[in-house]
């Protein structure tokens, strides 16, 4: 072979392969492999979860109970107590099923007054007239505002201007809504909204300001003892959605007879679903709540014997009239337990065993003596009661319980109240008239129907 550079190629000859230096490994099988068996899929195991339950439940409803007691009126001598402490009472208070709240009536808490006879000046014009109605509603609403939770059923009792007080914090809920826990600080600006006349412009505010700042609620129940409105001297004041609410689903109305004092005229209920939608369709309204979310008020008003305290309570027991009856009678007990059992039918708790001692039967056989029991006179010659009496007023009058009120400039001087055509009147006062010869003093009406 020539090279490339025409020279003979040297050959270096490779050593021979060494013998027996190495062996040559075993032959190692590869191990077989491990194969673990997989079954067919199992069917899915589904857990059924009913249609109407969450998956995460929000805590169970309970009732809010609210009791708000009448001008100067507050707990005390057991006799004494007016029907809204006596009803607080017989109320359970369990933290999961029933919250239940209190206030004193209107002056019964400490005047401002910087001295004595401030404080005194301050305390008899507050009872007189209620001139803390405010704070008596803004007070009742923050609790509230603290105390709700989605779901929960609210309930609220009252007497006299308390039961006014109730009325005017159901008023506000409608048109400002409840506000979330905590926003004190835009109660007063609600309350302001609240209290402004039905305008276009007024409820286009508070229809916005509920939109942003407040939930919907609606009251479950409101049962109240002789409501009455005395808020301001001369010219009584009214606060909107206090005579006609389209978000209360009960209203319980005990009313008195015989009470004759121009600051305690009746103020019954006269608002219905027909006319709020009425004043809700005026150019430029925006509803406040919507069609879809009102209600159909279930309204019941009943008359009974007695004056004002005789029907809300806080004269004390008569002496037992007769040894027939079961202990202490007084005509409040009759409005009282005519309450109750529609509050438990309502669906508020109450303690069983309070309530046998209240409610035995269904017509205890001390009533009729109650029925007959004393019949106080709230307005006797020489009475500071005379001088507003002699001043005029602007004075309410309903000839049946499906018209509105009509108002007009008058001298009260002592009228008796009338009882309106159609009325519902308590079987207690045909107990009395029968075994008394009663006669209301404003006269029977034409037409009316005893009730239980």
């Amino acid at each position: 072979m020539a090279s490339t550079n025409g020279s003979e190629p040297i050959l270096v000859p490779l050593p021979a392969e060494p013998q027996g230096q190495y062996e040559t490994p075993p032959t190692v099988e590869a191990p077989t492999p491990y194969i673990i068996p997989i079954s067919a899929p199992a069917e899915p195991i589904v857990i059924p979860v009913p249609f109407d339950q969450p998956a995460n439940p929000d805590p169970p409803a309970r009732n809010l109970v609210l009791c708000i007691d009448g001008s100067g009126n507050h707990y005390g001598p057991s006799d004494s107590n007016t029907n809204v402490v006596k009803f607080f009472r017989i109320l359970v208070e369990q933290t999961g099923a029933q919250v239940c709240y209190y206030q004193p009536g209107i002056g019964a808490g400490e005047a401002n007054g910087v001295n004595s006879l401030g404080v005194a000046i301050q305390k008899r014009v507050d009872f007189a007239i209620g001139t803390h109605l405010e704070v008596q509603v803004t007070d009742a609403y923050k609790w509230l505002m603290n105390a709700y939770q989605d779901g929960d059923k609210i309930y609220m009792f009252g007497f006299s201007r308390g039961s006014y007080i109730c009325r005017a914090l159901a008023g506000m809920l409608q048109r400002v809504g409840l506000l979330g826990a905590g926003n004190f600080h835009n109660v007063p600006f609600a309350y302001r909204i609240f209290s402004k006349p039905r305008t276009p412009a007024n409820d286009h505010i508070a229809h916005g300001f509920k939109t942003t700042f407040s939930r919907s609620v609606h009251v479950e129940f409101i049962g109240v003892w002789d409501t009455v409105s005395s808020v301001g001297l001369l010219v009584p004041q009214t606060l909107p959605f206090t005579s006609g609410n389209t978000h209360i689903k009960k209203f319980r109305h005990a009313v008195s007879i015989d009470e004759r004092r121009v600051r305690f005229q009746d103020n019954l209920w006269s608002g219905s679903i027909a006319e709020e939608e009425q004043v809700n369709e005026h150019d430029g309204h925006v509803s406040v709540q919507g069609r879809h979310s009102t209600v159909e008020t279930d309204i019941l008003e009943v008359w009974f014997a007695g004056t004002h305290s005789d029907v809300g309570g806080g004269w004390g027991d008569d002496a037992s009239p007769s040894p027939a009856a079961q202990g202490p009678c007084t005509m409040s007990v009759l409005p009282l337990r005519w309450m109750a059992r529609e509050a438990q039918a309502s669906g508020v708790l109450l303690d069983p065993e309070s309530l046998a001692s209240l409610l035995p039967s269904p017509m205890c056989t001390q009533d009729p003596y109650s029925a007959c029991s004393t019949l106080h006179n709230t307005l006797p010659w020489g009475s500071i009661w005379w001088v507003l009496e002699a001043l005029p007023a602007l004075l309410a009058t309903r000839r049946s319980t499906d018209a509105k009120a009509v108002y007009g400039w008058g001298i009260h001087w002592g009228r008796a109240r009338r009882i309106p055509e159609g009325a519902k009147v308590h079987w207690s006062v045909q107990v009395r008239s029968d075994r008394m010869g009663y006669v209301p003093a404003g006269g029977w009406p034409e037409r009316f129907d005893w009730v239980d």
